[in-house]
Order: structure tokens, then C-alpha cells, then sequence
């Protein structure tokens, strides 16, 4: 008949009770179903992680951008001051576009925050489905002493 070890110190002998055949059963169907979680888990993380790097290579992306709408947006200040030397109407045109641009350098760094956040939840959950993973190889380890 198969033992289990209890918690607690002392001798080891001292510590293992009976299992009956289907308690035994019982709890190598719960062992598989824990690993069947963390495989699932594990396949989980794979996904969190590549959707982390397409994240983050948007962000970088993303960056990219708000660095070009800047500079775009200095040579539209640049040309809105001498359209406003010129005309009024030149000066209201440049104003609109260097509005449009700011708009998009603001979605831009938006995009880039939430990847950052998508990053570090992404860093979260890894740490626990690891944790979660360790727990199980355990409990399985005692089981099979």
C-alpha cells in the first residue's frame, strides 16, 4: 500500500500513514491535473512574454515616432514664425499643423506608457506562474517519497 509523508520534524518513518489504493489514485489524478495547469501556464507565459516583446518593439516603435514628431514639430515652429512674419493666414495654417503633430506626439508617448505597463504585468505574471510551478514539482516530489 503506498505512504505519504505528514508535515512536521522528527523521523521520517515516524511520519508516513496508509493511503488506500483510491486515495493514491485520487491524488495522482489531482498531480495531473497540477501539471496539466502548469503546462497550460507555462504555454500562457510564452504568450504574455511574446505579446511583451511585440509590446515593447512598439514602444520602440512608438518612441521613434515621438522623436521625428518632434523634430517636425521644431521645424514647424520654425516655419510657423516665418509664416507669421508673412501673413496672418500663414501663421493660422502652421498653427493648425503643429496642433495635429502635438496631438499625434501625445498618442504616440500614450502608446509607449502602455506598453510599458503591458511589460511590467508581463514581468508579474511570470513570477508568479513560476512560483506556482515550483509549488507543484514540490508536491509532487512528497508524493512520490
Amino acid at each position: 500500500m503506498p505512504s505519504v509523508l505528514k508535515w512536521g520534524g522528527g523521523h521520517r518513518s515516524s511520519h508516513k500513514e496508509s493511503v488506500s489504493p483510491d486515495e493514491f489514485l485520487q491524488l495522482q489524478h489531482q498531480l495531473a491535473e497540477l501539471k496539466e495547469e502548469c503546462d497550460d501556464a507555462v504555454g500562457n507565459l510564452e504568450l504574455a512574454r511574446a505579446s511583451a516583446k511585440t509590446l515593447e518593439e512598439q514602444y520602440r516603435a512608438s518612441e521613434a515616432s515621438a522623436a521625428r514628431f518632434k523634430l517636425a514639430l521644431a521645424a514647424s515652429e520654425a516655419a510657423r514664425n516665418v509664416a507669421k512674419e508673412k501673413t496672418a493666414d500663414g501663421a493660422r495654417g502652421a498653427s493648425e499643423e503643429m496642433d495635429a503633430m502635438r496631438a499625434a506626439a501625445a498618442e504616440a508617448t500614450s502608446a509607449a506608457e502602455i506598453a510599458r505597463r503591458n511589460e511590467a504585468k508581463a514581468a508579474a505574471e511570470t513570477a508568479q506562474l513560476r512560483s506556482q510551478l515550483a509549488s507543484a514539482n514540490e508536491e509532487e516530489r512528497q508524493l512520490r517519497e
